[in-house]
């Protein structure tokens, strides 16, 4: 929605930090309250931003493959050409792989919702990861398919420049950072204690 002036927004349409804690307890004693899973369930629903824009990438690459050549190649039309049948079809797989990873996050998610309890310190670093872990083969296919597209493909006016753009953008936020996550998860899968320097949200101390 877009406007040209001002909007009026009445007062119970506005939220401030210091209130948020206590609008959530109220709204969750009243049946009202957010779903179990707090940030682990926000971070992991995220990844369906990443996995739609890597469908998108997809879906536009398909769509103008049989229009692009292939210059100093024996292939006249993209279509023809055997490496791009190879990345199409890696590009795919990684975008499938990580739509079911999500899945199952999702799931694990609602899991313990039905079982009403919150997840574990563990299954938090594991839901953090695994969205990571989304995130970052969303945003490889995407480059994958947008390097296969060729120079012309940089235009602004493609729009496949635009979704790998965002999709790394969203793959390099802290907290979709697969380096950090895998990290976190070896460190705690070999048992290594961090420094206390360690800012990983996991860690953090009051």
């Amino acid at each position: 929605m877009a406007t040209d002036g001002e909007l009026f927004v009445p007062d119970e349409r506005f939220g401030y930090p210091a209130e948020l804690a206590a609008r959530i307890a109220e709204a969750t004693e009243h049946g009202r309250g957010p779903r179990r899973g707090g940030l682990p369930r926000s971070i992991v629903s995220s990844t369906g931003v990443a996995l739609g824009m890597a469908d998108q990438a997809i879906e536009v690459f398909l769509g103008s493959i049989g229009k692009r050549s292939v210059p100093y190649s024996p292939y006249s039309k993209q279509l023809d050409s055997p490496v791009a049948h190879h990345i199409v079809g890696e590009a795919f797989m990684q975008i499938r792989s990580a739509g079911r990873l999500a899945d199952a996050a999702v799931a694990e998610l609602d899991r313990l919702d039905a079982e009403g309890r919150d997840p574990s310190e563990h299954e938090v670093l594991q839901f953090h990861t695994d969205a990571a872990y989304v995130w970052n083969e969303c945003a490889t296919a995407v480059e994958k398919l947008f390097r296969a597209s060729g120079a012309s493909a940089i235009s602004k006016r493609m729009p496949l420049q635009l979704i790998a753009r965002n999709a790394r953008a969203g793959s390099m936020h802290a907290a979709n950072n697969v380096d950090t996550w895998l990290e976190n998860l070896g460190r705690e899968l070999v048992g290594v204690e961090a420094g206390e320097s360690s800012m990983s949200v996991l860690e953090r101390r009051s």
